[in-house]
């Protein structure tokens, strides 16, 4: 980790989470949670992205701990661009959708991300002493995968997918994962420290979704999670 990562990670622990928990607790008004332990998951975690020769992908195999599809999801009226331009806009600045007091996507040289490319690997640091280094795969117009790496808190990959649905724009965040490692499992499916971490986030992107559509959000924000039953891997099986 880089001096300049070390110094913004620290300022987003001592600042930012202050204000994420401020923020959070607004939200919260708005943000609609259900949580089950399902036999199959509603949608079948996808395949591993792969990289092409000897990488360093860590897929939900290589995680610890329950598999886990987590879904945050808006609807969005009146707005003034289609599911595609949304997407777009999301690549050409995935930071003005991330809260920045919280988390930051840069390059792994340490610059601020921008355009994401199909292959490009990126670097989402967090507060704390993970960061989340990603691949980036482009599936489509309106769907962006980012997989994870070695290092990385979660074993698996997420998927930001927007789609036109006739009277109104759905912005989608879905992950399929496992815990990366033995003590992100602790803080992250164990305990809720992490998690409520994680879920203002999300919650705060889609938000911004609405807003970088031009639109109002209609409804409440939606936070999903199915944990697929007999799924746990043991700590022991993790990477490293």
């Amino acid at each position: 980790m880089s001096s300049f990562t070390a110094l913004r990670n620290a300022a987003r622990a001592v600042v930012g989470l202050p204000i994420m928990a401020v923020q959070h607790l607004a939200r919260v008004r708005h943000l609609e949670r259900t949580q089950r332990e399902v036999t199959s998951l509603s949608e079948p975690a996808p395949m591993p992205v792969t990289a092409g020769g000897d990488d360093d992908l860590q897929t939900r195999f290589d995680g610890v701990g329950p598999l886990l599809m987590r879904t945050y999801s808006v609807e969005i009226v009146e707005a003034t661009m289609t599911a595609a331009e949304l997407m777009d806009r999301f690549r050409d600045d995935p930071n003005q959708f991330c809260p920045q007091h919280l988390a930051g996507f840069h390059a792994p040289t340490g610059e601020t991300s921008r355009h994401l490319r199909d292959g490009e690997e990126v670097l989402v640091e967090l507060p704390g002493p993970w960061n989340g280094p990603l691949l980036v795969r482009i599936e489509s117009p309106t769907e962006t995968v980012l997989a994870t790496r070695d290092g990385h808190m979660e074993a698996g990959q997420i998927r930001f997918r927007t789609s036109d649905d006739g009277d109104h724009l759905t912005f989608v965040i879905r992950s399929w994962a496992r815990a990366g490692d033995r003590w992100f499992r602790r803080l992250h499916v164990d305990t809720p420290i992490a998690r409520e971490v994680q879920t203002a986030m999300w919650a705060h992107t889609c938000d911004r979704a609405v807003k970088m559509a031009g639109g109002s959000r209609r409804g409440p924000v939606r936070a999903e999670t199915e944990v697929l039953a007999n799924s746990d891997i043991g700590d022991d099986h993790a990477r490293g």
